[in-house]
């Protein structure tokens, strides 16, 4: 049965009834802030850590504020922030190697990427995808080549024979059409793309690898990272969110965070810890330390126990 529409004034009436603390001077705060939050996204996503374990009408624990509330959806909407910002380098750095990696191979032939011969894959389900990648990808170039401004593609169209290199494609390729590229690359290339990419992890450990990263964790890894990108960049609750493929272990980078074998990597704290992937250990570094701020302000905001949670 459908919820019927509550005013403002009627929601915050609502939460003081389920337990929530909120003063008299408190309550014109809250009101401007559920309206420019969404009750719904405020609420029903954030208020769950505070939910009383003893009662099933919906009650919250005593002494709960809203500003706990507030602190718990601040802190959501800080790491997603913290997130978008790191990925565009993530997806500058591997979008570079991805690119260099590929002119180097096809450098004879700068139209390879809208030919089907140049891509593997291993059956008619991934034939279709990689034919479906194609079309994006020309329909990128026409989409430029019939934009009113100038761009890159509409020049190289122009001076270059109607050929538009990868290195410049590149540029207009967002984080799921990379995801597919490398998917179906050519083992050759794959192989070389992947040890720039463990340069990275040798980087941020300050060590040498004690082993190799295959294709299969860097494709299940950049996937969940663009998925971690869409939930952030549409400000969907990120905390608990669980990705979509338990990504494979690796000692290097996952034992000093006390993530063992047998343990999920779908979460969102898994997709933090596989920057190293893809970032310098100067770029990891600050990451992290933007997301230990972030959680020590939490710390302080709320009770240790729901700070726990």
């Amino acid at each position: 049965m459908a919820k019927d529409f509550k005013v403002i004034d009627e929601q915050v009436e609502l939460l003081i009834k389920r337990n929530i603390v909120i003063t008299d001077n408190e309550k014109e705060h809250v009101k401007r802030y559920l309206l420019n939050n969404n009750y719904y996204c405020v609420i029903n996503q954030y208020s769950k850590f505070f939910m009383s374990k003893n009662d099933t009408k919906d009650l919250y624990d005593n002494n709960v504020s809203f500003e706990n509330i507030k602190a718990v959806h601040q802190f959501d909407k800080t790491i997603k922030r913290i997130f978008l910002t790191s990925i565009i380098e993530v997806e500058h750095q591997f979008k570079s190697i991805i690119s260099y990696r590929y002119t180097e191979h096809f450098n004879n032939d700068l139209n390879s990427y809208l030919k089907l011969e140049n891509y593997e894959y291993n059956n008619d389900e991934e034939e279709k995808e990689v034919k479906k990648l194609i079309r994006k990808i020309k329909k990128i170039i026409q989409d430029k080549q019939n934009d009113n401004n100038q761009n890159s593609i509409k020049h190289y169209i122009n001076t270059n024979s109607g050929v538009v290199p990868f290195w410049v494609l590149s540029n207009y390729l967002t984080i799921g059409h990379l995801v597919y590229f490398y998917k179906f690359l050519p083992t050759e290339i794959k192989k070389k793309v992947n040890k720039d990419l463990a340069y990275f992890v040798s980087d941020n450990k300050q060590a040498k690898l004690s082993q190799y990263i295959n294709n299969n964790a860097v494709y299940l890894t950049i996937e969940n990272i663009r998925q971690i990108r869409n939930i952030s960049a549409h400000n969907n609750m990120l905390l608990n969110y669980k990705c979509e493929y338990n990504t494979p272990y690796n000692e290097d980078i996952h034992k000093i965070y006390n993530i063992k074998n047998n343990d999920t990597r779908q979460n969102v704290f898994s997709v933090f810890v596989s920057f190293q992937y893809f970032l310098e250990k100067s770029q990891f570094n600050n990451v992290h330390n933007r997301f230990r701020k972030a959680i020590n302000k939490l710390k302080t905001a709320i009770d240790e126990e729901y700070f726990k949670k």
